[in-house]
């Protein structure tokens, strides 16, 4: 585990219980179990479930809380292991964590991350037209062959 992400996550639980106890916030009371739960999907490797989990605790938490949980389903949305990876839900959680008032070295990371993935799909946007480009061509080069041997099929037809 990153010592970094497990500080955030260390400070963010002990955050909680002490609002929680101090009977200020019942988000937090139920964002503990919750982020619990999602910690456990993604322990099990059940990727999706986890980002999902996080996501409904961005969703419904304080700031703090909320911007840790919108950068770690961000993660598992890049995750190497999950079969549904996404970089364009990742980016929008980036981009939610970011927007937070959270930890700074998270928000710090999700800009980070927020920087690379606009990058990737500028460059994928361009490959892609590239790609497109090519296959027109490809299909155009088709076109001139195809109306080649017509006319050579013409012409030897039409030989004496």
């Amino acid at each position: 585990m990153n010592i970094s992400r497990g500080k955030h996550k260390i400070i963010a639980i002990v955050v909680g219980a002490a609002v929680c106890a101090a009977g200020f916030s019942m988000s937090a009371c139920a964002s503990a179990g919750s982020w619990s739960k999602a910690t456990d999907h993604v322990r099990k490797g059940r990727i999706i479930e986890g980002a999902e989990a996080f996501e409904a605790i961005g969703a419904k938490s304080s700031a703090l809380t909320a911007s840790e949980a919108w950068y770690r389903a961000g993660t598992l949305w890049l995750d190497q292991g999950n079969p549904d990876r996404s970089y364009d839900r990742a980016l929008e959680c980036f981009r939610k964590s970011a927007a937070l008032e959270g930890f700074p070295e998270t928000v710090r990371a999700a800009n980070t991350w927020i920087a690379v993935l606009t990058r990737l799909n500028a460059e994928q946007r361009k490959a892609l037209s590239a790609e497109r480009r090519a296959a027109r061509e490809s299909e155009r080069l088709r076109e001139v062959i195809r109306d080649a041997e017509k006319t050579g099929d013409a012409l030897r037809r039409n030989a004496p």
